[in-house]
């Protein structure tokens, strides 16, 4: 990217592919695949549905002790809060961190804790403001009024 060059939102048509560039291993799987079974014929992609699916293969990996792929998962849900739209930037907060956090999506051997120290920092600041709303400290998301991490500013707010 060139100095001062201002790179155009990623939209929701992107992020099924920039996942799969991400985390190779979550093309052939059989949630992705029964994903693709059920919704192909939307004219607007499940994305909320998607990152459950995706949420599901993350808590079977970290199972599995199978973590390789995380780093540059992580890499992307940071990209998306920062550059995504703000369908995206919502999404990378209510339908990635916040499914990771549930503890019914996750299999023996695997914790929402465990997914905390891959966590990038505007990441970081999105999954405390998920866990202060489940803890009914904020209401909406993103409102605590703790400081913003540097690179995030009112226009990666949602909402």
């Amino acid at each position: 990217m060139a100095p001062g060059e201002i790179l155009r939102p990623i939209g929701r048509d992107e992020v099924e592919d920039l996942i799969l560039r991400a985390c190779p291993s979550f093309e052939p799987s059989p949630d992705r695949l029964e994903y693709h079974v059920d919704f192909d014929e939307e004219e607007e992609p499940q994305l909320y549905l998607l990152a459950s699916v995706f949420v599901r293969h993350l808590t079977a990996l970290n199972g599995a002790g199978r973590r390789d792929e995380f780093p540059a998962i992580f890499d992307l849900i940071e990209d998306l809060h920062l550059r995504g739209d703000k369908y995206v930037r919502t999404l990378a907060s209510i339908g990635f961190l916040e499914d990771l956090q549930n503890t019914n999506a996750h299999p023996a051997n695997s914790r929402p804790q465990d997914f905390v120290p891959y966590l990038r920092p505007v990441s970081r600041w999105w999954w405390e403001e998920v866990e202060l709303f489940w803890d009914g400290k904020v209401n909406p998301i993103g409102t605590s009024g703790r400081p913003y991490p540097s690179d995030l500013g009112p226009s990666n707010l949602l909402g």
